[in-house]
């Protein structure tokens, strides 16, 4: 997880000039959440990872409040995805990441761009390359 969500970073520092940071987050009392993205120095999205617990994570409401931020939690062992009225969102790894990429910063108002199943024009679940810059390491695959 940790290694396709550094890559989709780089490509998107490098290719086009995102300011996209990737955080882990912990506070004193030792609660964390896996993975913070920030885009231009805010939270942009929460993702914590499970091997088989889709019971959607405590850590993921009390970091920050709903709205803040797109809270996604990602598990190894799930069959089907899962959103909540609070915003929160429970997919397969699998799923997760078939379609990582960090959409422009012209579509990044929609925290929801980071999973290719979510993002636009990417109804089939593929990769989501339409409209985007190719990487190098995109066109070996």
């Amino acid at each position: 997880m940790a290694c396709a969500l550094l890559k989709e970073l780089h490509r998107a520092q490098d290719v086009a000039g995102e300011d996209i940071g990737l955080h882990y987050v912990r506070d004193k009392d030792g609660r964390e959440i896996d993975f913070l993205i920030t885009r231009d120095g805010r939270p942009w999205q929460m993702i914590e990872v499970q091997w088989k617990d889709a019971a959607p994570s405590a850590n993921l409401k009390r970091f920050l409040a709903t709205g803040t931020a797109r809270r996604l939690q990602v598990v190894g062992d799930l069959a089907q995805s899962k959103s909540f009225p609070d915003g929160l969102r429970v997919e397969p790894a699998t799923h997760f990441l078939a379609g990582v990429h960090f959409a422009p910063a012209t579509e990044h108002s929609d925290p929801s761009s980071l999973s290719g199943a979510d993002a636009p024009g990417n109804g089939s679940g593929a990769r989501g390359d339409e409209g985007r810059t190719k990487h190098p390491d995109d066109l070996a695959h």
